[in-house]
């Protein structure tokens, strides 16, 4: 028969139907259909597994004997039972099938060109701006590599030794039961543990081929390329054609059902880690170092596609206030264009997949391997983007304006908008730099990261990242923020000059009613609940070291080296603050002159004042404002407001610092740096009058009260702008004078009044629409009688 050549022309004429169908399909697939048809012959008469399949297939029929055919109560039953005695035959054929299709490398990308041509035409698939040619090369070379590993054959004989037990396709009425064969079909290949077949070794073979360094990088990249273009433009008709006609099938392939027992979904899991820790290891070390041109390849394909994916981001799902969703979408798409950007994703693939072997044996084991592999270079590269991407020029001007809006700064010009971002400009590249960002951040968000990986399971997949980011930001607190304050000094980004213009841009420029900035001072030590606010009871139990224990970060154990606690002393940074202030106040002429209103309308006079006058707001409202009366002023260490050794008094005064245990070497007040005594006390006018004594013996205070307190008695009007609780009803908080020109019976708060002053930058105006003149002896602000000598 095999020799026969008339039986050879009858076959090969009956198999032009074949012919006709496959060009029917595509008219151009002449050479295709000449392949398949000779393909077949060559099987029919030619192949071994063809004959090993046949001869037994009839040899077994014949030999069913009569206790055989008594088992055999339908055509079902016999079906099953020649399949049962020739599975062998059957996984035979396949061999040989796959032998003789997948080695032929012409033949294979003619069926590869044919099947795309199909679904194109079939579902209108898109193949326009890609290179379609690429896409036939890439499946060639995959489905070769495959046959040359068996994996293919290894399935299916798999598979066939599955279906062939108890193989049942009639329904009772000896009727073809399509559902019955499909149920076989889904569970047949649901019990195939794919890790045996797909293995490690496997997957770094295809990706071998996949990156054959007999190919040039640009060949690698454009067929990598153009088969993600392909199913990226074809995703949704894909997705569609699953929904419609296969999502019965293709929900039981992924998983089991709800019904499944416990056991089968685990056993199922069991085998996807499995899997995906073949691919994972067999991705590691897959590219040999010297195949420069498979890395360089890869690394601009995955570059690309990283591109891609973030043009497509759904940004209206992210929630944020600060930049507008198309300026966002605009500034990711430019920094995605940074060299660096290519610099993280080749890293990544030097270190990982062509790095050493990582020895392992679980799939979180080596997903926290993979993660220490490439965290050196990957803080490294990282750190290099965000150091360009922060100075980035272009990216800060558009910025700044959306920066200002969300702290609703109003009435801000160019010139504002320049200083915001040259500052910023100078201030986060070296912030990315500093051991908080660097250690506390980076290098121990990784190893958070690490570790948290080895409890991966796809039972809890998301669990391992959702508890890597609550450890890794539950140790950030508001006093993280201190590591701006090494930034802050004569030489540094936050000079005299620039520490004068970020204070009055701030206070003069946020808006009073809703802002950031006036909204923060006004909920001062607010939490709902009452016993957890601070009081002068916190202050004098941490004394020097209050106000840094309520900005402190939390610390970790021994266990978590790279926990660090910003190195930040408040009353050193003060001391420096106050330091580079007087420096600024004092060489401006115009700070001297004996007009208060000229003086009092400088710049560095105005950030003084809102500086001066915001510390006081905020250590009463975080110490005093809870305290009741007669617990502000009793001690031990430090009083309020008129005890001994008051903490609003020290601070500009510094009388008693150096008896305070803690404080004299860090913070010696105002009065080191502002040394001459009327422009130093005018800012707040702590007293109203005063008599020195001999020598400080018998020296007397005279403090203002709600009787002859003015609209500069600062100091007062803070301490009594709020009060515990239990003592509100019975004093007075409200402001007594006019503070509007068109509205001059309109009555504020006290709060409200200090706010409208740090506005202001100073209480000048409210002297004048009351038509006061200065009251304070102590501060020489008495000196000025007239109301017009205030703006």
């Amino acid at each position: 028969m095999k020799t026969d050549t008339k039986l050879h022309s009858y076959v090969r004429n009956n198999l032009g139907v074949v012919r006709e169908a496959i060009l029917k399909a595509n008219p151009d697939a002449t050479k295709f259909a000449n392949q398949v048809v000779d393909l077949l012959v060559r099987i029919i008469f030619k192949s071994d597994g063809t004959e090993k399949f046949i001869r037994p297939l009839i040899d077994s029929l014949l030999d069913l004997d009569e206790a055989a055919f008594k088992n055999i109560n339908n055509f079902d039953d016999l079906i099953a039972t020649l399949v049962s005695k020739n599975k062998e035959g059957i996984k035979s054929l396949i061999r040989s099938l796959m032998k003789d299709i997948l080695t032929d490398q012409e033949f294979v990308k003619e069926a590869v060109k044919f099947t795309f041509g199909i679904l194109n035409k079939s579902y209108n698939f898109t193949s326009t701006g890609i290179q379609m040619e690429d896409v036939y090369n890439f499946f060639t070379r995959v489905l070769v590599k495959f046959n040359q590993l068996n994996v293919v054959e290894q399935l299916l004989t798999k598979f066939v030794d599955l279906m062939a037990d108890n193989f049942r396709i009639l329904d009772a009425q000896g009727h073809f039961d399509k559902e019955k064969l499909q149920q076989k079909f889904i569970s047949a290949l649901r019990s195939i543990k794919y890790a045996d077949y797909i293995t490690s070794s496997n997957i770094r073979e295809v990706l071998s081929t996949v990156l054959d360094d007999g190919l040039t990088k640009q060949q690698i990249e454009n067929q990598l390329t153009s088969t993600y273009k392909y199913f990226v433009a074809n995703k949704d008709k894909l997705q569609n054609i699953t929904v419609a006609k296969e999502s019965a099938a293709a929900n039981n392939l992924a998983a089991p059902t709800e019904n499944a027992s416990a056991e089968a979904k685990q056993e199922f899991l069991k085998n996807l880690e499995s899997l995906l820790f073949n691919i994972l290891s067999g991705l590691n070390n897959s590219i040999n170092r010297s195949n420069n041109n498979g890395k360089e390849g890869l690394t601009n394909f995955l570059y690309t596609v990283l591109k891609d994916q973030v043009k497509k981001i759904d940004w209206s799902s992210l929630k944020q206030k600060v930049i507008p969703q198309k300026r966002l979408q605009w500034i990711t798409t430019k920094f995605i264009d940074y060299p660096e950007v290519r610099d993280i994703i080749k890293s990544v693939v030097n270190d990982f997949l062509a790095g050493d072997r990582i020895t392992s044996t679980s799939l979180g084991d080596m997903l926290s391997k993979t993660i220490d592999r490439i965290k050196e270079n990957l803080k490294n590269n990282f750190t290099n983007f965000l150091k360009k991407a922060l100075a980035d020029d272009e990216v800060l001007t558009a910025v700044v304006g959306d920066i200002f809006n969300y702290m609703k700064l109003e009435n801000t010009d160019q010139a504002d908008k320049d200083f915001a971002k040259n500052l910023i400009k100078q201030l986060l590249p070296k912030l990315v730099t500093t051991p908080l960002f660097q250690r506390k951040l980076l290098n121990r968000g990784l190893t958070v990261l690490s570790k948290k990986a080895k409890d991966f399971t796809l039972a809890e997949p998301t669990k391992w990242i959702t508890e890597a980011i609550d450890e890794i930001t539950k140790v950030f607190s508001m006093g993280d923020m201190a590591v701006l304050a090494q930034f802050i000094g004569e030489d540094n980004v936050i000079n005299g000059p620039n520490l004068v213009k970020l204070i009055n841009l701030l206070f003069g420029k946020s808006k009073l009613s809703d802002s950031l900035l006036y909204n923060a001072l006004r909920n001062l030590n607010n939490d709902s609940n009452l016993s957890a606010r601070t009081n002068m009871r916190t202050l004098n139990n941490f004394v020097s070291d209050a106000i840094s224990s309520a900005f402190k970060s939390k610390r970790g154990t021994n266990n978590d080296p790279d926990n660090i606690t910003v190195d930040f002393d408040p009353l050193a940074t003060f001391n420096t603050i106050y330091r580079i202030l007087a420096k600024e106040i004092n060489k401006k002429k115009l700070t001297e002159n004996g007009s208060f209103k000229v003086r009092a309308a400088q710049p560095e006079w105005k950030a003084v004042y809102r500086l001066n006058v915001a510390v006081d707001w905020i250590i009463f409202e975080m110490f005093g404002r809870e305290s009741l009366v007669k617990d502000r002023e009793k001690g031990p260490t430090l009083a309020l407001y008129s005890g001994t050794r008051s903490i609003l008094w020290e601070l500009q005064e510094g009388t008693n610092l150096k008896f305070i245990p803690g404080i004299a070497a860090k913070f010696s007040g105002m009065a080191t740096y502002f040394t001459s005594d009327w422009r130093r006390r005018e800012f707040t006018n702590y007293i109203r009058d005063w008599y020195g004594g001999f020598f400080g013996l018998g020296a007397r205070y005279y403090y203002y009260d709600e009787n002859n307190y003015t609209p500069e008695s600062i100091i007062y009007i803070i301490q009594s702008s709020g009060y515990n609780k239990n003592e509100t009803t019975s004093r007075n908080t409200q402001f007594k004078y006019a503070v509007d020109e068109n509205n001059k019976s309109k009555r504020v708060s006290k709060k409200d009044y200090i706010m409208m002053t740090l506005k202001e930058g100073g209480y000048g105006r409210f002297m004048k629409l009351n038509r006061k003149g200065g009251s304070s002896v102590w501060s020489g602000l008495a000196n000025h009688h007239n109301p017009d000598d205030f703006f």
